[in-house]
């Protein structure tokens, strides 16, 4: 998965696109490969792509087995310069505890959490708490599953750093990606 999204990068640049994050989801079964950390090096040394630019998104669920040695190959993958986002963030597995020890560049909110902000009275306790957390160890937050206006407009009114969903856009295929892309550069075209 990683190499194919690198691939793309690396095609939409040629195109004249700049580069933007690319996300990764690993799965559990992935991360406990014995040659991750070795098969993730060379991917990235292959692909010329600046690791700053690959964020590597797990779950809570991560830490249930063996949290120790999940720590460690966290430090090991933030070592080739990559980030690291904790996804679904808030859906309760893990203590928050545990945030103390561990690498991360961003928290990435669950959408059931998007879900409860009560928009009638402008109230959304947890999700602000999570924003507040984030900003105490000075990484970025995301909201995901935004679905309304209102949810944005409120995310906003919070400083929500990032906010995803079908709101703005579905997930979008590499054609359609880039098409959305030159839309974009279309537009900044336009104004400038």
């Amino acid at each position: 998965m990683l190499k194919q999204a690198l691939k793309e990068h690396n095609r939409l640049i040629s195109k004249g696109f700049p580069p933007i994050r690319i996300s990764v989801n690993l799965s559990v079964v992935q991360f406990q490969e014995e040659d991750l950390i070795l098969d993730f090096t060379r991917i990235i040394e292959e692909s010329n792509v600046n690791p700053k630019y690959i964020e590597l998104e797990i779950t809570e669920s991560f830490f249930f087995k063996n949290p120790k040695e999940v720590i460690e190959k966290l430090y090991k993958l933030k070592e080739l310069g990559v980030n690291i986002a904790i996804d679904d963030f808030g859906k309760g597995y893990s203590s928050l505890n545990r945030l103390n020890v561990l690498p991360f560049d961003r928290i990435k909110i669950d959408k059931e959490i998007i879900d409860y902000i009560d928009l009638t009275n402008n109230k959304a306790p947890v999700t602000e708490s999570i924003i507040q957390l984030a900003r105490s160890f000075m990484v970025g937050v995301t909201a995901e599953g935004v679905e309304t206006k209102e949810q944005a407009d409120f995310l906003i009114s919070i400083d929500c750093d990032e906010i995803q969903g079908y709101y703005y856009s579905r997930p979008l295929s590499v054609e359609a990606l880039e098409e959305f892309l030159e839309n974009e550069r279309f537009k900044q075209n336009l104004t400038n």
